[in-house]
């Protein structure tokens, strides 16, 4: 929660000019329909609609945006000891690492997917059907 009443104001401007591709939006609206919260959505990137789209199409649970130790947010929660984080251009490597390091200290595995402009949709799944995920 942003306690900030300006800084509010300005994430809240932020998201409500997105312009939203068509593919989004049917994306968006799949996974609303399935049991996510609009509030959570409202503030998703792509990568992180596109991840959940892919999440529930491969019937994997999860649970999006977790709060860990009252202290983490994290982007998606598996069972309960396995992380996934969407790492775009926006992330910082020095802080990413950080928050890597104290999640495996509190017995988290932490997996990054890290994506770009031109991350394509198979990606995502590709990336989900690793072994290492399913263990």
């Amino acid at each position: 929660m942003v306690k900030n009443p300006e800084r509010k104001r300005k994430i809240s401007l932020f998201h409500k000019g997105k312009v939203r591709s068509p593919e989004t939006k049917e994306k968006l609206r799949v996974c609303s329909a399935i049991k996510y919260h609009k509030n959570k959505l409202k503030y998703a990137s792509k990568q992180e609609i596109t991840m959940i789209y892919y999440l529930e199409k491969l019937r994997i649970k999860n649970t999006f945006q977790a709060l860990i130790n009252n202290r983490f947010r994290v982007d998606f929660l598996l069972d309960e000891n396995k992380v996934i984080e969407v790492d775009g251009y926006w992330h910082k490597e020095k802080n990413d690492t950080w928050r890597q390091i104290e999640l495996e200290k509190l017995g988290y595995t932490v997996f990054r997917f890290k994506v770009d402009k031109k991350t394509e949709d198979e990606e995502y799944e590709t990336f989900l059907k690793t072994p290492f995920l399913s263990q």
